[in-house]
């Protein structure tokens, strides 16, 4: 076994474990339950971990979870109907509702 991902946010965590599990990685969770244990350990030490079983899976799965994790730097889009800017949460432009090219 390996150590794939390990983060203090749980849910980021469990995250990563349902992607890896929904491409048939095989993976195990650990630290679980160390959160009792906050303040008498040290804080990174009571992070869940997420294990891969097998290493040959290893490669996979860490570029798997880069791709999660990685931020995306999106931009604003200019409307090529009436060239007022939006920005890149946005599907239709807020002026004219033209759709995003």
């Amino acid at each position: 076994m390996k150590l794939v991902y390990s983060h203090q946010n749980a849910i980021l965590v469990e995250n990563a474990k349902s992607l890896l599990l929904s491409e048939g990685i095989d993976v195990q969770l650990r630290n679980e339950h160390l959160a009792a244990g906050a303040g008498d350990l040290a804080p990174m030490d009571c992070w869940l971990e997420l294990w891969v079983v097998n290493e040959k899976d290893f490669e996979r799965a860490d570029g798997l979870i880069q791709a999660l994790t990685s931020e995306e730097k999106l931009e604003d889009w200019v409307c090529p109907n009436c060239r007022e800017k939006n920005y890149p949460s946005f599907k239709l432009c807020w002026n004219c509702q033209h759709k995003v090219a």
